[in-house]
């Protein structure tokens, strides 16, 4: 039947929505929080189970994927598995300017993710300071430790606030769940 296997969906950064691929999915075998799946939540990729595959291969034609959508994850503030649909077509951080600081690894794949929700990227430093942010994401306690000395109304936030709202499909408030505010060191977890 055919398809092609992409490493993640940092190819369509710049690509408008409106021209996305119709036929651009994500397969996996359950929601979870690694690049990939995050990345088709801010992109606003369905996302399928791998069961679809096999589904099409013993009906021999491509079946609708709609009965095998996974949902989009557990909302921490809900408390439930939420199935979440893109409210608009923009990106849920359209207009929003977010800085990052941390490790170069956590600032490339978030990078790649918030321009996927339509959010501007700034690299964010104790030195730049919060550069007309509207959120500061953190890679872990002590780059936000650090970044802390610079006094700013700005709110800091761990990578869990930026995973919850793609979840969410919405802007969660920063108060919604300690964990918005709790930094650990962040991973990128594989496939």
């Amino acid at each position: 039947m055919g398809g092609t296997v992409l490493e993640g969906f940092g190819a369509f950064v710049d690509t408008p929505r409106a021209e996305l691929p119709a036929n651009l999915l994500l397969i996996a075998m359950k929601n979870i929080k690694t690049s990939k799946y995050v990345q088709a939540l801010a992109l606003g990729v369905p996302r399928l189970s791998n069961r679809w595959i096999d589904s099409c291969y013993e009906a021999h034609q491509v079946l609708s994927y709609q009965p095998y959508l996974l949902p989009t994850g557990m909302s921490e503030e809900l408390e439930t598995i939420v199935s979440s649909t893109p409210p608009h077509n923009r990106g849920i951080f359209c207009g929003l300017v977010i800085g990052l600081c941390g490790s170069f690894a956590f600032k490339e794949d978030t990078k790649t993710t918030l321009k996927l929700a339509g959010a501007k990227v700034k690299a964010v430093t104790p030195k730049s300071g919060p550069q007309d942010c509207n959120y500061i994401i953190f890679y872990n306690l002590s780059s936000h430790e650090n970044y802390c000395k610079v006094n700013t109304p700005v709110p800091k936030l761990s990578h869990e606030w930026l995973t919850q709202c793609l979840i969410n499909q919405r802007i969660v408030s920063i108060y919604a769940h300690p964990s918005y505010r709790e930094f650990k060191n962040y991973s990128i977890p594989t496939a």
